[in-house]
């Protein structure tokens, strides 16, 4: 990916890969100053662009994703913000390293995070309550009435109607499994 994005257009990279357990990770190091058989020339200021971001971005969730099917993986990374994909949450914030200065930001952060998360889990358990109670209700047809081919031939009393669904909220309760008095 390096070689691909940034030392093709002259610049040069230092790489560091971190395979820490359970958060993988690499920083790139960018010089400004391109690099030719001369040596070091002069600063490039247009590698400042923050337009440039986005696509280094982009290149690197492409490569990234075609490595993941590649493995057989079928999940995938968009470079994207939630806000951005269209996505109604809100992002946590990045933690840092708990150190004996940053004690009180650290556990503050962390706070945020955790409220966050949970309003993740009561907005996650609303949609599924708000799509339960969308397919409990009763599917009705209206058929237009302007035609008599669509006119009903029992009187309305008589016309059956589907009853809803029950949804049941007490996940532990088996049915059979009350009690007896």
């Amino acid at each position: 990916m390096a070689s691909e994005t940034f030392v093709a257009a002259g610049m040069v990279a230092d790489i560091c890969y971190h395979a820490k357990r359970g958060n993988p990770h690499s920083h790139i190091l960018l010089s400004l100053r391109g690099i030719d058989a001369n040596g070091f020339g002069k600063k490039n200021r247009t590698w400042n662009n923050l337009g440039l971001v986005e696509s280094w971005r982009a290149s690197w969730a492409e490569i990234v994703n075609r490595y993941l099917e590649k493995a057989g993986h079928e999940i995938r990374i968009d470079h994207r913000s939630f806000k951005r994909r269209g996505i109604d949450l809100t992002p946590t914030k990045h933690v840092g390293r708990l150190t004996p200065w940053n004690g009180g930001k650290v556990a503050e952060v962390s706070m945020e995070n955790k409220l966050i998360l949970i309003e993740r889990d009561l907005l996650q358990q609303k949609r599924e309550q708000e799509k339960a109670a969308e397919l409990a209700k009763p599917q009705e047809t209206v058929a237009p009435t302007t035609s008599p081919a669509f006119m009903p031939t029992q009187r309305p009393s008589r016309v059956r109607r589907p009853r809803p669904a029950r949804v049941q909220t007490n996940t532990e309760f088996v049915r059979g499994s009350e009690p007896s008095f």
